[in-house]
């Protein structure tokens, strides 16, 4: 086969073509067609796919068994526990983890509760089931399992989600005159009727006479008629025949001159038909209305010219589709929560109350505050292009600091350089942070930190060495308390990123106790040991 050249590809695809041609054809073929198919360079029809030199059919390749998919922590199932296949043992279980109450707090559910939710307490806890103690009723302990007990029956906003808010309506309807004091004298009517013994009842029977003695198909009732016919509609009958016998005349008289009292007590209607609330007796106004007193607590006592005020504000006429409200006045709540002149613990040191919003954020004096070391150490000038021109402002970047390991910086944009100046002092006042220093002078080994293009590396060194760095950092360290240190800007020098990254560097340094109780060894300062802690 070597001789007719089958070892090169194209020579046996040509020999696999011409052979696959001469076995579909037919025998007998005339000379032309038998030397059209000796020729494999004369096929009109498309070449056929190399045929496979047995006849079993293609197998695909073997897939790997499917395995089981591989859970970090696998949750054994309830049988595996061993109380489901036993009634007996579930529920000898389930009589050492239920909770009983004593004959102590049943007397003090008692005094709580009415005699219907306590039967519907004993009932819910009749209704817990033996498999629900066991099974179910178990503290988690897997990783993951809260570090406290709570059954999340109330939302902590600390560490909860905090519920979404719904949006008041803007479009907010301001009651009319008549509106409003219609609304108010609902009020009044439904206090009444639930603290006057017998006003429930009245309205109740009234409500069922007027329906058995009407003969119409419809009935006028008011709100609260439907309301106390519609609470018990079951109890209708029994309610009518009890009020009957219960409610003896007297007694409904007597409640129903209260309430004309009380109404008449606190508002009338002048000859226009306009409610507005009675002068009465202006010297003990509230004072000889125990009712009320009652009802809605004491009252104050007004002046001759509050309740003029009152009366000419009520008197008003208004169009009804007005959104001026009614005049407030001056609320006693808020008393004390207007902003003071001047602080008399300052000591006069804060007469224009610069430091009044800062004193509330922080917490200190201004003693404290006027002792904290500030410098301002970058200054640009920037440009914001507007439609009608540029706007030219001034950015300010500054630190402060206390001397004793607190550090902060600030950054205010103005366009008044005084105005951003005082508030990148008074932002890194608020921002000042604790730095970790060893032995009160040096930082903790090498930290390095990179902002933008800007590289800074610090070092710790020796006692005595000195701040051998540039003049932003000299500051800094000066603010911060620290008194031996060297450092490197080997990239780009932006003063603003300077101070940016040195600030990161010193709030992230490696915390060697740390370390040592994460590697689960003790940790020994050979110089506090070797100067007998004289090392500062």
């Amino acid at each position: 086969m070597s001789s007719i050249g089958l070892t090169r590809p194209a020579a046996r695809s040509l020999l696999s073509r011409s052979a696959s041609a001469s076995l579909s054809a037919p025998t007998s073929v005339s000379s032309p067609c038998t030397a059209a198919r000796l020729n494999p360079l004369s096929f009109s029809s498309p070449p056929s796919q190399c045929s496979q030199f047995h006849n079993s059919a293609v197998l695909e390749a073997r897939r790997p068994p499917r395995r089981a998919p591989k859970y970090r922590y696998i949750s054994p199932e309830s049988k595996e526990f061993g109380f489901l296949g036993n009634k007996e043992r579930t529920e000898a279980q389930a009589e050492i983890i239920r909770p009983t109450f004593t004959e102590n707090e049943w007397n003090i559910m008692r005094e709580r509760y009415t005699p219907e939710q306590l039967e519907a307490v004993k009932l819910a806890e009749e209704s817990i089931t033996a498999d629900d103690l066991v099974v179910q009723g178990r503290l988690r302990n897997d990783p993951h399992r809260p570090e406290y007990f709570e059954d999340f029956a109330k939302r902590h906003p600390i560490i909860d989600i905090k519920p979404e808010v719904v949006p008041r309506a803007s479009d907010y309807k301001f009651l009319s005159h008549h509106e409003y004091l219609d609304k108010i004298m609902g009020k009044i009517a439904d206090r009444a009727v639930s603290e006057i013994p017998g006003m429930a009842g009245k309205g109740l029977v009234d409500a069922l006479k007027l329906v058995r003695n009407t003969s119409d198909t419809t009935v006028d009732l008011t709100q609260s008629e439907m309301a106390a016919m519609e609470s018990s509609p079951a109890k209708l009958e029994k309610a009518l025949r009890d009020s009957a016998r219960s409610l003896d005349t007297n007694a409904l008289k007597e409640a129903d001159t209260k309430l004309n009292d009380i109404i008449s007590n606190t508002i009338f209607t002048d000859k226009h038909g306009n409610w507005r609330e009675t002068l009465g007796d202006m010297d003990s106004w509230g004072l000889d209305t125990p009712e009320l007193e009652q009802m809605f607590g004491p009252r104050k006592k007004l002046t001759r010219a509050e309740l003029f005020r009152t009366q000419n504000m009520l008197t008003e006429v208004r169009p009804s589709y007005s959104a001026l409200g009614d005049e407030l006045g001056k609320i006693g709540e808020m008393a004390g929560q207007y902003q003071k002149d001047e602080d008399p613990d300052d000591m006069g040191l804060d007469e224009t109350g610069e430091y009044t919003a800062l004193k509330q954020r922080t917490g200190l004096q201004v003693q404290d505050l006027l002792s904290v070391v500030t410098k301002v150490l970058s200054v640009r000038n920037v440009h914001n292009q507007t439609r009608l021109g540029k706007v030219r402002s001034v950015s300010v970047f500054a630190v402060a600091g206390n001397g004793d390991g607190r550090l902060g910086v600030g950054q205010a944009k103005s366009t008044d350089p005084m105005v951003a100046t005082i508030t990148a002092k008074m932002l890194a006042i608020q921002n000042m942070v604790p730095i970790r220093r060893y032995e009160n002078r040096t930082i903790y080994g090498t930290v390095k930190a990179k902002i933008s293009g800007t590289i800074v590396e610090l070092r710790s060194r020796p006692p005595g060495f000195g701040l051998r760095v540039s003049h932003r950092i000299f500051e800094m360290c000066r603010a911060a308390g620290i008194h031996d240190l060297s450092a490197i800007i080997p990239r780009n020098k932006n003063p603003m990123n300077t101070v940016k990254a040195v600030f990161q560097a010193l709030t992230n340094q490696p915390d060697p106790e740390e370390i040592a109780r994460g590697r689960g060894k003790k940790l020994v300062d050979v110089r506090k040991v070797y100067f007998g802690g004289n090392v500062y």
